[in-house]
């Protein structure tokens, strides 16, 4: 296996080797790590000479997708997650060539020597001295809280070696052998029993010089770099055990055993279930972000990765306890089941991942200071939290940005939302939207679209918002055309260029109910009568985006007499047709919608575009692609509410200083943050999985959506508080952003409709 195979060849050799090697589904077996060290597995984008393959990132993805595959992973390990990535940017030659070899191949465990007793969470209160004696440093002081250092064989220590210096100056980072005449490891007792903890004294222990990495003042650039790799891995080593690896129990499978199933297959207990529902989610958002984590947005998402896995650890293992009941109460029980006697002491220990590594204040301090710059000058930018990835989507994006800036200011906003135009949007905006060719971006090419994707989408609707926009762009070239392709009913469109072009005005009617239900078209609602002329439509028809100004109006309605009375069909229906009514609805948000009577309506048999086919095959996938984008849109909606939130703290004085140096204000901006960072990796996966026809995609979407619609609910609440007296006031904008995170949370389905399909698609 090596870097200059072609990918399908280098697959092939790696399932091979996986299938002969037997891989054992402990991902922690140090045996198993010493396999694939010994095949040059288990670092192997590292140099050759550093004991890797040499690989690039295509490669290494296929290896962990085959890792995945088999419910393990290389496992986690200090030296080689924390200290070998350190290394490699401070290290000089001739320690990369003594010390990475030995990690590459699992023949050393490193232990980390950073927490002091007095010290704390405060890193750089370093009080271990280290003196020059010649040809070796002397060592004296004490660590703790030094992970496994009873079963490594070194350890890396932050050190003072300038007791005069500045606090952050006079530190080193030294590499010291455990056995070393002078140190003693005592083990630490948590309350979940054994632990990993170990105190370490150091008494008079000699250290050769050369193993002082960055020099005697250069140590604290490294520590703080190593703190990212570590809160990468603790992030993601969590995460391996919240998803049923090496041997544990999936989730899902704990509940069904649990709780048992009803009659439909849905977990008996309906709080619990909504509950598995959404830690799933979680921990999805948690291993997408730890992909983000290892790419170029390492710096600002460690910290992220951090704070949410530690937490959705502690949650999953309180989750498990509540669905053991009684059975999760055992101590040492002899003979108890294994499973459900391990739950109690990973309870406990769990409530350490919110210390460890950097406790969550930390991380939030971090994250408000160093990321958001609450504290320093008003004008700091702000990371620009985006779906674009990639040069193309994030020119998309900035052309949108721009454009809306230019011709939808929000200041114009409230002038449509009070008009009584049934439109309620720009016409001049939506005339230069339809020179861009929006309306058919995902229409196919044969009808003229620009037959791109729903990434390229996605980065759209975030700008829109972003500027809390109200356009046809949602119903028209999303819910319409997403409708069309779904019953392969373009040819018998006749209006398809206009609904390309963005020329007419089409809206699609399909939801029946206040709450969210679309099912109920097989049950009751609109039905369909085919005769020799054509049909004739009966129903009602709620919540239709733009229906009060459409031209055209695209009705899903039930075909009577069709298979077990599940079939639906995608009608063309004029508002000026006998028996239509159209009653104008105006929301919160200023966005125009419609409720729809249709009463005896006869259609022509050409109104029939596409179908009849099953409710599932049609409306399953337009949940899907409006809960996506919608998503999407609640990123652009919450990151911009942010944005205005942080720039009030950072200007308004209170008590003689800026609100944004509160702390508790800065811990409430940082959570908000870190919300839609997460969020945003399950809505970017969500439209990639949607452009890719990948299996996963339904539960993506509901799992997108359903995070957006609570993150976005909860950001613009927080927003609100934090802005006081002048966010209740109608000229303030932050009240915009409130009304529309509500909408657009609530339609195509809320956070507790999306977690019920979640559930549903997961089998429970």
């Amino acid at each position: 296996m090596g870097p200059n195979q072609t990918i399908e060849a280098f697959e092939r050799e790696l399932v091979a080797w996986l299938d002969a090697a037997d891989a054992p589904k402990c991902a922690d077996s140090v045996a198993w790590s010493k396999r694939l060290g010994q095949a040059r597995l288990l670092a192997p984008d590292w140099a050759a000479e550093h004991g890797g393959l040499g690989l690039g990132p295509a490669h290494v993805e296929v290896l962990e997708a085959a890792l995945r595959e088999r419910g393990i992973r290389r496992g986690v390990n200090g030296g080689l997650e924390m200290l070998a990535p350190a290394l490699l940017e401070y290290a000089t030659p001739a320690q990369l060539a003594e010390f990475l070899p030995p990690i590459a191949r699992a023949e050393v465990m490193w232990a980390q020597g950073y927490s002091e007793p007095q010290a704390g969470s405060d890193l750089a209160n370093v009080q271990m001295r280290c003196e020059d004696r010649g040809d070796n440093y002397v060592v004296n002081g004490q660590k703790v809280w030094t992970s496994g250092a009873d079963e490594s064989g070194w350890i890396f220590c932050l050190v003072r070696t300038d007791p005069s210096a500045p606090k952050h100056d006079g530190i080193g980072f030294l590499l010291v052998d455990l056995t070393s005449p002078g140190i003693r490891v005592s083990p630490i007792v948590l309350i979940s029993g054994r632990s990993p903890f170990c105190e370490v004294f150091f008494d008079d222990v000699p250290v050769p010089k050369k193993n002082l990495v960055g020099g005697e003042r250069g140590g604290w650039p490294i520590a703080k770099r190593l703190l990212q790799f570590e809160r990468s891995m603790l992030g993601s080593g969590g995460l391996s055990a919240l998803t049923g690896s090496g041997g544990r129990k999936s989730l899902a499978d704990v509940a069904r055993e649990q709780v048992g199933l009803d009659d439909d297959g849905a977990l008996c207990d309906a709080d619990l279930r909504q509950r598995v529902a959404r830690q799933l989610v979680v921990e999805r958002a948690n291993r997408l972000t730890g992909a983000r984590a290892r790419g170029a947005e390492a710096t600002r998402v460690s910290s992220i990765l951090k704070l949410a896995s530690s937490e959705a650890s502690q949650q999953r293992y309180s989750l498990l306890m509540d669905l053991l009941g009684t059975d999760g109460l055992g101590w040492r029980n002899e003979g108890a089941d294994a499973y459900a006697a391990s739950i109690p002491k990973q309870w406990l220990r769990s409530r350490a991942n919110t210390i460890e590594g950097g406790t969550s204040e930390v991380q939030l301090n971090i994250i408000a200071k160093r990321v958001l710059g609450m504290v320093g000058p008003a004008t700091s930018d702000l990371p620009d939290q985006s779906l674009a990835r990639g040069d193309e989507q994030s020119m998309i994006r900035q052309g949108a940005l721009q454009l809306l800036q230019e011709l939808q200011p929000i200041a114009e906003l409230r002038a449509l939302r009070d008009s009584e135009d049934a439109g309620g949007f720009s016409p001049r905006l939506w005339r230069e939207i339809v020179g861009l060719g929006w309306p058919g971006l995902l229409a196919p090419e044969t009808v003229g679209g620009a037959g791109l994707g729903f990434q390229e989408a996605g980065v759209i609707h975030e700008a829109l918002g972003r500027h809390v926009v109200p356009t046809p762009l949602l119903s028209a070239g999303v819910l319409a055309t997403c409708a069309l392709s779904i019953v392969d009913g373009w040819a018998a469109f006749p209006q398809a260029a206009g609904l390309v072009s963005g020329g007419t005005r089409v809206a699609l009617a399909f939801e029946e109910c206040s709450r969210f239900d679309p099912s109920t078209i097989a049950t009751i609602a609109t039905s369909a009568r085919s005769g020799e002329g054509g049909f004739e439509l009966r129903g009602r028809k709620v919540a239709v985006l733009d229906g009060a100004a459409a031209e055209i109006v695209l009705v899903v309605a039930r075909v009577e007499g069709e298979g077990e009375g599940d079939r639906v069909g995608l009608f063309c229906v004029a508002p000026t047709a006998p028996g239509v009514r159209i009653e104008p609805v105006r929301w919160i948000d200023g966005r125009r919608v419609a409720e729809i009577s249709l009463e005896k309506v006869i259609l022509d048999k050409t109104a029939l575009l596409g179908g009849p086919i099953s409710r599932d095959a049609l409306l399953e996938p337009l949940i899907d692609r409006a809960a996506a984008l919608t998503a999407a849109e609640l990123v652009g909606v919450s990151a911009q509410a942010l944005a205005m939130t942080i720039e009030y703290l950072k200007t308004r004085e209170q008590f003689d200083q800026k609100l944004a140096e509160f702390q508790a204000l800065q811990h409430r901006c940082a959570r908000m943050f870190a919300d839609i960072e997460q969020c945003i990796s399950l809505v970017h996966a969500a439209l990639g999985a949607l452009d890719a026809g990948d299996d996963d995609a339904s539960l993506l979407a509901s799992g997108a959506k359903a995070t957006a619609a609570d993150m976005a609910r909860h950001v613009t609440e927080e927003a609100l508080q934090l802005h006081g007296g002048i966010g209740m006031t109608e000229e303030h904008d932050i009240g915009l952003y409130f009304k529309r995170a509500r909408a657009s949370a609530t339609i195509f389905g809320d956070a507790s409709y999306h977690y019920r399909r979640v559930a549903r698609l997961s089998g429970f």
